[in-house]
């Protein structure tokens, strides 16, 4: 349980960082607190859904 938690915190803050770069690069501008907000929800879905797949995946294959 701690790896899944700590793969998902890692993901997390790697979809983050990589989204706010992004912005930074492409759309100074819309990194504002709304910005910060959209990239903290789809930094959170994304690393949920990512670990989320891989539990089960990996449970499916210990079968």
């Amino acid at each position: 349980m701690k790896q899944l938690v700590f793969n998902f915190l890692i993901r997390f803050l790697l979809f983050f960082a990589a989204i706010i770069v992004w912005g930074k690069v492409y759309e100074p501008s819309n990194v504002n607190f709304d910005g910060v907000i959209r990239a903290l929800v789809i930094a959170f879905g994304s690393a949920l859904s990512w670990t989320i797949s891989e539990y089960i995946l990996n449970r499916r294959s210990k079968r």
